[in-house]
Formats: structure tokens, sequence, C-alpha cells
């Protein structure tokens, strides 16, 4: 509810000009008000006309500016609906005129039929000069009551060829003004968005469904891909990335020449839409297929393609798998440098293994001499903290785990479970034992890395201070211990 003074502070300009025009009548001319019996007193002094026809225009402004202030107030309530700015440009424009021409017919005893027709050819003369302009204004008029599109919707379309997303500002006399996710603002004729289809994102629901494509040979496990990929969604859920609710879904989309196509959909807030969610699905989508060793023809959202190599690979079931291995461990910083052989050597030597849902792969304070490699599914990291199980970190597609038990024998630090049903690639010490007598900076490497992985971790492993931690100190010198540990 607006106070007195607010309302005293907004109307003040039309308030005093009635009431000056008011008492210059009341003081000069007597019995000259307009709103006095229908036959008042003929008044013959011009200024005085002047100021009676100039009260008809002061009122209009006044019940213009209490227009504007209702409708300002309207606006700083969210629940209620506002009307469009240019619908209440149209009706001050509407009170202007009525009462300007009531003017003239009161005070100068004009005949309106005079003005109607003046303004009726003027009208037509000006029509057809300005079509596009006249054109626009109709257009906006007929938008501007359609209570389809409010301001502060979000919506989807295309013009002249260019796809838009943007949200809604409003219509006014020419054109139709937006803003895009990244603030630049669009301005379109009225007539031209009245002809384009609009997809409106924000009613009747606050979600907009996106998705991404990924498009892989026919002879792929449908149910394994499927998996992967609604894997890879609930990574970008847990990362905040896309909507939780309604649930992302990966499904079969398409096949054809000898293709198939997952889609995964996913929802939105509209406000929040970007390149950075597509990039980010589409991106776990790679990386997991990847990691399980599934080779991708092409990945796109809507017309953006990804070509990937197609790999039609004459090679046995076993070594496809192998080399699948040798890609998955090719991706952990301790092997970067490695040769394509030795990649291929180590990627024979490892297995891979499933692990059910809810499984301890192992627990804190187990010994151990392997680390392991997230294939598929995920896995949460869980440390005592006052005698409860608590989660410190989660592991997708591509993650590693135990690298500290398989290159310095210590026990393990953490306990790991299975999110989901899942598959690993166990490393053990044998496979990589032969790595250090032929590379002597091997050792030097893998140190660097585990340090770097210690500092990060720092803050999960130091979750509190009361942690009834059964974690492993650290070596003081984890070259030292790599050394001693392979007998380098």
């Amino acid at each position: 509810m607006a106070s007195p003074k607010t309302i005293l502070k907004q109307l003040a300009l039309p308030i005093f000009l009635n009431l000056g025009l008011l008492a210059y009548l009341l003081l000069f001319h007597p019995g000259s008000w307009w709103w006095l019996p229908a036959d008042p007193p003929a008044v013959t002094d011009l200024p005085a006309k002047v100021v009676q026809f100039v009260q008809f225009v002061a009122l209009a402004y006044l019940i213009a500016r209490v227009i504007w202030f209702i409708h300002g107030r309207a606006q700083s309530q969210a629940d209620r609906r506002v009307v469009p700015k240019l619908a209440l440009h149209i009706i001050v424009i509407l009170i202007y005129v009525v009462l300007a021409l009531a003017g003239m017919n009161y005070v100068f005893k004009q005949p309106l039929e005079t003005f109607l027709a003046a303004t009726g050819v003027l009208g037509f003369v000006v029509g057809l000069a300005l079509r596009g302009l006249v054109s626009d204004l109709f257009c906006g008029i007929a938008l501007a009551l359609d209570s389809s599109i409010q301001s502060g919707d979000w919506l989807q379309f295309q013009h002249k060829g260019r796809d838009y997303k943007a949200q809604f500002i409003e219509f006014n006399w020419r054109l139709t003004a937006l803003v895009d996710g990244d603030g630049i603002g669009i301005l379109i004729p009225n007539s031209e968005f009245s002809m384009v289809t609009v997809v409106n994102l924000t009613r009747p629901t606050n979600v907009a469904w996106h998705s991404a494509k990924v498009q892989l040979d026919i002879s792929v496990d449908q149910e394994r891909v499927l998996s992967v990929l609604q894997n890879a969604a609930n990574k970008a859920v847990s990362d905040g990335i896309i909507n939780a609710s309604p649930a992302p879904t990966a499904r079969i989309s398409a096949i054809n020449d000898g293709l198939i196509t997952f889609t995964t959909a996913f929802t939105l807030a509209p406000e929040k839409f970007n390149l950075t969610p597509i990039n980010h699905l589409l991106k776990n989508s790679l990386k997991f297929l990847k990691v399980a060793g599934i080779s991708v023809v092409s990945i796109n959202h809507q017309s953006q393609v990804i070509q990937q190599d197609h790999e039609a690979s004459p090679e046995s079931s076993e070594q496809v798998e192998a080399r699948a291995r040798a890609r998955a461990i090719s991706m952990l910083p301790f092997f970067f440098f490695l040769s394509p052989d030795e990649l291929k050597l180590i990627g024979e030597m490892t297995v891979s293994s499933k692990v059910g849902k809810s499984a301890a792969i192992f627990k804190a304070g187990e010994a151990g001499e392997s680390m392991f490699v997230v294939l598929e599914g995920g896995f949460e990291v869980l440390i005592e903290v006052e005698g409860k199980s608590q989660v410190v970190a989660s592991l997708w597609p591509g993650d590693f785990f135990g690298e500290m038990s398989l290159f310095t024998g210590a026990p393990r630090s953490a306990t790991i479970v299975a999110r989901d049903n899942s598959i690993v690639l166990e490393i053990a010490k044998e496979t990589v034992a032969g790595l250090f007598q032929r590379n002597p900076s091997f050792a030097e490497t893998v140190a660097g890395v585990i340090d770097a992985r210690l500092a990060a971790n720092a803050a999960k492993i130091d979750a509190s201070k009361n942690a009834n931690q059964t974690i492993a100190e650290a070596p003081k010198s984890i070259l030292g211990a790599i050394k001693s540990f392979f007998k380098l």
C-alpha cells in the first residue's frame, strides 16, 4: 500500500497544475469553469478560453499520471498481472484526444465533425506514407493484448534463418525488445515478430527440455551405451549443471544407415540456458564412452557436430577389450608419457571386473598392492567421522583410486563403495614393476603426480579435526617410498 507521501510525490505536478488553473479562473474569470452549468456566461477573453482549454489537457495529464502510478505499483507486485506498456500508451493517448476534442467543442464551440473529418483524411495520408510503421504499431497492439507472452518470459524462435533464445522485455510502438543470455539486446519489428513461431520456455512450466545426441555403430551393446550416457547425465546433475527434476533420461531415438542415435534429454530453467550445460554433458558423454572403450561416430547438439574417428576393427574381442583398457590407462596422469607399445602391454596385463551396487571394493586400513580405474558406473569415497561413515568424494568414469597402495604399498586410506553397478580396471604391482626398470624417471613422475593429488585432497581428508580417521599418514618422501617398495 503506497503511503500518502509517495502518492503526493508522484502526482504533485499534475495536481498543482490543475489547482493553479482553477485558481486563475476563480480569481479572474468567476463562473467560467468548464464543469459549471451547461450554459455558462460567454467568455470572450482569449486568455481565459486558452486557460479553459488547457484545463481539459491538464485533466488528461492528471488521469495519465494516475494510470502510470497504478501501473508502477502493480509492477512491483510479482503475483499480479501487469497491463502491457503499449496498451497503456494507447489508453493515455485516447484520453488526451478525447479531452482535447471535448475542450475544442466546449471552449471554442467547434463541431466535432470538422475535427474528425480532418483527422480522418490526415490519418489516411499518413497511413499510406508510413505503411510499415502503421503495421508495426497495430501488430504491437495485437501482441501486447495477447496474454501468452509476458515480460520476463524466455522465448525460443527463429528469425531470418537465425535461432534465438532470449528473454522478452516488452512490445513498444514499433519494436519487440528482448535480451539474450549474454545480455545482448535484440530488437525485431513487431510486424516481423508477429509472423514468427515462438516457443515460450517459461510457460506453463518454468523448465525447458534440451537434448544431446550421440551416433554409434549399430553393433554396439545398446543397453551398455544407455547406461554410460545415463551416468554422464547423472554426473552433470551432481555437478549442478542440469536439473535433477525432471530427471534426465537416455534413450534410443533413431536408427538410420547402420547407425543408432542415442538421445539424452534433460531440463534447464530457461534463464540458465547457455552453451555451458550442453558442452558439459557432451564432454561427459564423450569421456565416459572413451573410458568404456566404445567408439563414437559423431556427437552433436542440434546442428553442431563433432566428428570422431570410427574404427571398424577386425580384431578379436579380447584384443578389442585390451585396446580399450590401454586407452583408459593412457588417460591417467601417471602414464601420459608411455609409448603406444607400452600402453598396449599394460592393457594386455590388466583385467576389468564388475562390482555390484553398494558393494565395497576395499575398506580403509586393508592392505593392497593395486589401483583401480572406473570404467563404468561410479563409486563413493567414505571415511570414518566420529564412528560414522561419511562420503567425502564421488568417483566417475575416468577417475582412479588406490594409487598409494600400488606405488608405495600403503594401506587403503578410505572405503570405496559402488554407487551403481559398475566396472573397474585393476592395475597390479607386477604390471608396472617393469616400467620402473625400463624408465628410471618413471618414479619421479609418479611421485610428482601423487604429491599433487595429496595436496588437492587435503581438504577432503581433513574434513573434520575430530574424525576417527583410519587414513594412513602419507610417507614423508613419496619418491623414497616408491623406490623402497619396488626395490629400485
